[in-house]
């Protein structure tokens, strides 16, 4: 028996039909079983949440104006303690920028972040300025106690009078005149 004569049994023959239409069926009927288990109750969910949604829409608009509005408040409270807080930092000769950096939501909270600021700021402008202006010490074997005197001034290299004119110009220039 070939394929083409089982198809043509079934095809032709009565009982052949309705056994094909029942196979069929139960098939279908299986499959779709199955689509629902799998994907129904989904379907139903999206589509009434279509036709009823949780949020009523005015309800979201009503709340992204308030997010909106909530927006420009902290906005407005933050130009609001800059403007406040500008003035005294500037006449603590503290950068602006960084000061900007240092707002928070508070005007206390930002004064207690400009007070840290000022603090560690004064503290390394102190340290970079005093690491710079260290007097000037000549050096050994100017006689008089360490104070210069014409000889031992004509004697120093270009440099060393090139340094004593920036840390000492009045020593220097008295040196120079006399």
């Amino acid at each position: 028996m070939e394929l083409k004569d089982v198809k043509n049994f079934l095809e032709t023959n009565a009982e052949g039909k309705q056994w094909l239409q029942s196979y069929t069926d139960g098939k279908v009927t299986k499959a779709i079983d199955i689509w629902k288990s799998n994907n129904l109750q989904g379907e139903v969910d999206n589509k009434v949440k279509e036709l009823y949604p949780d949020e009523d829409p005015k309800d979201k608009a009503l709340k992204e104006l308030k997010a909106e509005i909530e927006g420009f408040r902290k906005e407005n409270t933050k130009k609001d303690i800059l403007s406040q807080v500008t003035k005294s930092a500037t006449d603590k000769s503290l950068p602006i920028e960084i000061v900007k950096m240092l707002i928070s939501d508070d005007l206390d909270s930002t004064n207690n972040n400009i007070k840290v600021l000022e603090e560690v700021w004064t503290k390394s402008l102190k340290e970079n300025v005093n690491s710079k202006i260290e007097p000037y010490v000549p050096k050994s074997g100017t006689g008089n106690n360490g104070q210069l005197d014409k000889s031992s001034f004509i004697k120093m290299s270009y440099q060393d009078k090139k340094q004593l004119k920036q840390d000492n110009p009045d020593i220097y220039n008295s040196l120079v005149n006399s």
